[in-house]
């Protein structure tokens, strides 16, 4: 489990132990795959910052007020974490292995893009309960 913030690394550790009881999950304290050694993994599933930048001060309040600005904020288009992703993954995934990305849905084409800029095949588009676009399974 690898997160920037060190309270969120804290907290899965936490429900990890809670719930899982004994386990091998590594938590990591990384920005993306940075602190990571050289492995291939099977999965790799994220939700990133995808919120556009200039519409982080009109979301709502129970959101605004509970998240920190850098687990929200995509950039200017919503894309830039999912450039940074799709764009350094490849090396971490073994030959059969996934990236799955949840995504607003506006931002699905943007991130097909990247992903064939990239030379990953878009395996799947998992819908939401509300049927929206909400997820993207990646291979490379």
């Amino acid at each position: 489990a690898v997160d920037l913030s060190v309270k969120a690394v804290q907290m899965a550790r936490y429900n990890a132990n809670r719930l899982l009881g004994q386990h091998d999950i590594r938590f990591i304290k990384s920005n993306y795959f940075n602190e990571l050694d050289k492995v291939e993994f099977d999965v790799i599933v994220s939700n990133p910052p995808y919120i556009k930048s200039s519409d982080i001060d009109r979301l709502p309040i129970e959101i605004s007020s509970y998240e920190p600005r850098i687990a929200l904020d995509g950039g200017s288009d919503g894309l830039m974490t999912y450039s940074k992703i799709i764009g350094d993954s490849q090396p971490y995934l073994s030959q059969a292995g996934k990236l799955i990305l949840e995504l607003d849905p506006e931002l699905l084409s943007g991130v097909m893009t990247i992903a064939e800029e990239k030379n990953y095949t878009v395996e799947n588009v998992v819908k939401d309960l509300g049927l929206n676009d909400r997820v993207i399974v990646l291979s490379p």
